[in-house]
């Protein structure tokens, strides 16, 4: 088991092992927007900041289009069935009017505020205590997505542009804790979780 608190990619097994653990949340308004929230970490590689961020008008048909707080650019991403199908149900189970993607649903002062960078580590920290990995944090959907997107083919360049890095040779941090020998990355192939 790794215990790198600054991230690494998940393994399929933890990835399934996470969206099972999701499944099984009693509430069922948690269990869509932490379904949600983990397929848009792993399909988009965004930064919690970003995510948090999110209204429903960031979503216009298949595409999500976002502000990239680090690079201070927009970010559109063409979202896979999947992740559109996960959107829809989450739509169906949130509040009418709340212009929030993830609002805060707790009892104090920021209830009905975006959940803050922190409250979506927790989320997660919850259930990696629940799958064995209690480091988990949203960094890791970061590596995860940029390890598959390398793994499948994806050139230097578009996972690059796909994250919001404006040279290439961001990716080698990620490189670095990942399993993926940077000699071995081909050029281009469609990109899937």
């Amino acid at each position: 088991m790794h215990t790198d608190k600054s991230g690494r990619p998940l393994t399929p097994q933890e990835i399934t092992q996470l969206l099972q653990a999701i499944e099984l949340h009693p509430k069922p308004l948690h269990r869509s927007r932490d379904h949600l929230l983990t397929l848009l970490f792993l399909y988009t590689g965004a930064r919690r900041a970003d995510l948090a961020s999110l209204t429903w008008n960031h979503f216009q048909d298949n595409q999500l289009t976002y502000y990239n707080h680090k690079s201070k650019h927009p970010q559109t991403i063409i979202l896979p069935p999947r992740v559109l199908e996960a959107l829809n149900q989450y739509r169906l189970t949130t509040p009418p009017n709340q212009p929030h993607l993830f609002p805060s649903y707790s009892r104090n002062a920021s209830k009905g505020k975006p959940l803050t960078d922190h409250a979506l580590n927790r989320i997660f920290k919850y259930y990696g205590n629940q799958i064995n990995l209690p480091n988990l944090s949203t960094r890791w959907f970061r590596h995860t997505c940029t390890s598959l997107a390398l793994a499948q083919g994806h050139s230097y360049g578009m996972v690059s542009a796909h994250l919001g890095h404006r040279e290439p040779k961001s990716l080698l941090w990620y490189l670095e804790n990942s399993n993926i020998p940077p000699d071995s990355v081909p050029t281009q192939v469609k990109f899937t979780v």
